[in-house]
C-alpha cells in the first residue's frame, strides 16, 4: 500500500491524535465529526496601546509608557504619556486635540480583567518627549507595573435643552410640632447697680443721665460680675472754632480811606482820639455786610476781638452818628469805650450789640469793682460793661441811673438731701470702672432709694482733691436706710481717695450764693425764691441770708405743704452796715420765721458781699430743693 493511501486510510486516528479541526461539508468539525465554532486568539482592547507604568515621577515615561502622579491611582492629578505609543506610533497631535471637560478611559488590554480609570480631562501641555495631561473626578481600580493597558478617550457633548418641567406633587401632610425651645436671655435696665435682677445668661445695662454708662453680665451661677464702663475718656480737644462775629482783618492805616476787602480800621491808635470805623462792604467770605452796616444806631456798642482763642485783645467802640455808604466802605462815627486795637493784618471777630439809651460820651468800665473812687465824680455817669448798666456819682456813692433792674437770675434747680447723722468719716472709693465714686462709712446713711437717686449731697470737709460746699448727685444706694455705702455720679479721679465729710441731717447748707458789689445806704434788694420738699411734719427750714445774718427762715412742718414761695426785702437802713428785712410767704399753714420780724442786720455792705440761700432739713431722707431764685436791685 503507498504512503499516499495509508494516510488517507489513517486520516481519522491521525485528526483525532492532532485534534485538528477540519472544514467539511460547508461546516467546521472537531476529530470527532462534530460541528464546531472555531473562536480565534484574543484581539487588542479598542484604544492608544500603552504599557502602564506606577511611578509617579513628573518625567518623560519613554516609548510606549504611561504614568500617573499619584501612588493611589483613581486620586492622580496628572498623567504622563510618552508622545509614541507601543507601536512607535507619534499620537502627540492627538493628545494635543483633547478638550478640556472630555472624559478619558484607560482599561485592561486583557480581557478577562475589569480594571478600569476614569478620569476628567483637564489642560494638556507639551512636557518636550511627552505630554503632561491634567485629571480630575478620578474613579475605578489599579494597575500593576508594566500591565499592558488601552486608553480611550471621548468628547463631551454640549449640554442638551433643559427638559420640560414635571407636575407639582401633592403637599405633603403636616409634620408634627417641636418641642419648646429653651428660653433666651434678656438685657436688663436700671439706675442703679444690679443685685436680683434677672437670671443666668442675661446682660444688665446701668443707665446714668438715660444715657448707658455700665454694662454687667452675662449672669452666672445667680451672681452678677464686676461691671464694665462703656463711657469712655475724654477725647482731644478738637481745633479752634470761629469767634461769633464778623470776620475781617485789621488794617493798622489811619487815613479816612477804603480799608480794603475784608478789612477794617479806625482813624486813630488811640482809644481816646477815635471818631471813626471803617468797615469794607464785604467781610473775609466775601458776604455784602452793607444792610447790617445801615441798621446800627447811636449807643450801638461795637466789640472788636482777636479770632484767636488765646488772644485776649478787645477793643469797644460806641456808635456817635449815622454810618455813611463811602462807596466801597462805610463810615461809622464812633468814640472808643476800652481796649486796644489789634496788630496789622489780624483775623478779627466784629460783634455788635444794641444799646438804646446809652449816650455817647458815657465813660465806662469793665466792672463794678474797676469804678474811681465816687467822691470827685459828682454828677459823672458810667457804664459797667459786665451788666451793661449805668451808675452815676452822687459824690458819694456809686447809684445805677435805670434805679431798679435784674441783678442776678438763678434757672437751674438744686436739689439737696442730708444723710443720717450717723454717716460720718467717709472714705471715698472706686465705682463704675472709675466713671462713679462709692462713698462709704462705719455709721448706717439712713436713705431709701425712692427719695435719695437724684438728689445731691454737699461735701463739708475736702480731701485736696474734692472741694468743700462741693455737690454730687447720688446715682445708688446698696442698702435702703440701714447700709452704710451710697454712690454718687462724681468720677473717682475727681473725687479723690481721702476721708471727707458730708453735711448731715440738721445741719444748715448754703445752695446757692450771689456775689454782690458794694451798696448805697439806701440800696434795696427784692429776693424771690420758690421751694419744693418732702411732705412731713418734721422740721425743714429754708432760709435766705445777707452774708451770715438771716432775713428770712421759713419752716414747713404741716404735713400737706410741699414747697413755698417766699419774697424777701432787706434794705440798707440809710446806713452802710444796718439793714432792716421783711419776708412774704404764700403760704401760711405750717409755716414760720425763726428770727422776729421785722429782721434786722448789721452786714457792712461797703465792701463786695454774698447773698446766700440756704435750708435745714431736721431728719435724714427728706429733700429741699431750690427750684428758682431771682434778685433784683435799686438804689
Amino acid at each position: 500500500m503507498s504512503l499516499l493511501s495509508k494516510l488517507i486510510a489513517y486520516k481519522g486516528p491521525i485528526k483525532k491524535l492532532l485534534k485538528l479541526v477540519t472544514y467539511e461539508g460547508g461546516e467546521f468539525k472537531d476529530p470527532e465529526g462534530n460541528a464546531v465554532t472555531p473562536v480565534g486568539t484574543q484581539g487588542n482592547t479598542a484604544g492608544l496601546r500603552y504599557a502602564f507604568s506606577t511611578t509617579t515621577t513628573a518625567a518623560d515615561p519613554t516609548q510606549g509608557i504611561i504614568r500617573l502622579n499619584n501612588a493611589t491611582q483613581a486620586s492622580a492629578t496628572a498623567m504622563y504619556i510618552d508622545n509614541l505609543d507601543a507601536n512607535g506610533t507619534d499620537m502627540s497631535a492627538f493628545i494635543d486635540s483633547w478638550v478640556a471637560g472630555s472624559k478619558l478611559i484607560i482599561r485592561a488590554n486583557d480581557n478577562l480583567d475589569a480594571s478600569t480609570l476614569i478620569f476628567t480631562v483637564g489642560t494638556v501641555t507639551n512636557s518636550t518627549g511627552y505630554r503632561t495631561v491634567v485629571l480630575s473626578a478620578g474613579t475605578g481600580s489599579s494597575f500593576a507595573n508594566a500591565e499592558q493597558i488601552a486608553i480611550q478617550y471621548y468628547v463631551s457633548g454640549a449640554n442638551g435643552t433643559n427638559g420640560t418641567n414635571g407636575t407639582n406633587g401633592t403637599n405633603g401632610t403636616n409634620g408634627t410640632n417641636g418641642t419648646d425651645g429653651v428660653d433666651g436671655n434678656t438685657i436688663v435696665y436700671g439706675i442703679v447697680d444690679p443685685t436680683t435682677e434677672g437670671v443666668d445668661g442675661d446682660i444688665y445695662i446701668k443707665t446714668v443721665d438715660s444715657a448707658p454708662s455700665v454694662i454687667y453680665g452675662p449672669k452666672a451661677a445667680g451672681v452678677w460680675p464686676a461691671g464694665v464702663s462703656v463711657v469712655g475718656t475724654n477725647g482731644t480737644d478738637g481745633a479752634q472754632g470761629y469767634k461769633a462775629g464778623l470776620r475781617m482783618s485789621f488794617n493798622s492805616a489811619t487815613a479816612l480811606s477804603d480799608p480794603g476787602a475784608g478789612k477794617f480800621k479806625v482813624n486813630s491808635a488811640t482809644l481816646a482820639s477815635m471818631t471813626s470805623l471803617m468797615v469794607d462792604d464785604v467781610d473775609l467770605l466775601s458776604t455784602d455786610l452793607q444792610t447790617l452796616y445801615a441798621s446800627w444806631a447811636v449807643g450801638d456798642l461795637i466789640t472788636i476781638k482777636s479770632a484767636d482763642n488765646t488772644d485776649a485783645t478787645t477793643l469797644t467802640l460806641r456808635v456817635t452818628g449815622t454810618p455813611v455808604d463811602s462807596v466801597g466802605y462805610w463810615s461809622i462815627p464812633v468814640e472808643g469805650v476800652h481796649g486796644a486795637v489789634p496788630t496789622n493784618a489780624e483775623v478779627c471777630a466784629i460783634q455788635h450789640s444794641p444799646g438804646p439809651g446809652i449816650d455817647p460820651g458815657v465813660q465806662s468800665v469793665a466792672t463794678f469793682t474797676s469804678l474811681p473812687d465816687a467822691t470827685s465824680l459828682t454828677g459823672e455817669t458810667y457804664l459797667v460793661l459786665d451788666k451793661l448798666l449805668h451808675y452815676t456819682s452822687n459824690g458819694t456813692y456809686w447809684k445805677p441811673q435805670n434805679r431798679k433792674f435784674l441783678y442776678d437770675k438763678q434757672t437751674t434747680e438744686v436739689k439737696y438731701i442730708a444723710p443720717a447723722a450717723t454717716f460720718t468719716s467717709i472714705t471715698p472709693s472706686s465705682a463704675a470702672a472709675g466713671a462713679e465714686t462709692l462713698l462709704t462709712s462705719a455709721g448706717v446713711h439712713g436713705l431709701t432709694s425712692a427719695v435719695a437717686v437724684g438728689s445731691k449731697v454737699c461735701v463739708k470737709t475736702g480731701n485736696g482733691t474734692v472741694a468743700a460746699e462741693s455737690f454730687h448727685t447720688i446715682t445708688a444706694v446698696a442698702v435702703d436706710t440701714t447700709g452704710t455705702t451710697i454712690q454718687v455720679g462724681t468720677a473717682f479721679s475727681s473725687f479723690g481717695s481721702g476721708t471727707v465729710t458730708l453735711y448731715v441731717a440738721n445741719e444748715q447748707v448754703t445752695l446757692r450764693s450771689v456775689s454782690l458789689h458794694a451798696l448805697t445806704p439806701t440800696t434795696s434788694l427784692e429776693i424771690f425764691a420758690a421751694w419744693t420738699m418732702t411732705t412731713s411734719t418734721n422740721s425743714k427750714q429754708t432760709k435766705v441770708l445777707l452774708s451770715t445774718t438771716e432775713f428770712s427762715a421759713v419752716n414747713t412742718t404741716s404735713g400737706t405743704v410741699a414747697g413755698s414761695a417766699v419774697k424777701t426785702f432787706i434794705n440798707n437802713d440809710n446806713s452802710l452796715s444796718a439793714q432792716r428785712g421783711c419776708v412774704i410767704v404764700t403760704n401760711g399753714s405750717g409755716s414760720g420765721t425763726s428770727t422776729g420780724l421785722p429782721p434786722t442786720g448789721t452786714v457792712d455792705t461797703s465792701a463786695a458781699t454774698t447773698l446766700n440761700f440756704a435750708c435745714k432739713p431736721a431728719v435724714a431722707n427728706e429733700y429741699i430743693s431750690l427750684i428758682f431764685s431771682q434778685t433784683e436791685m435799686s438804689a
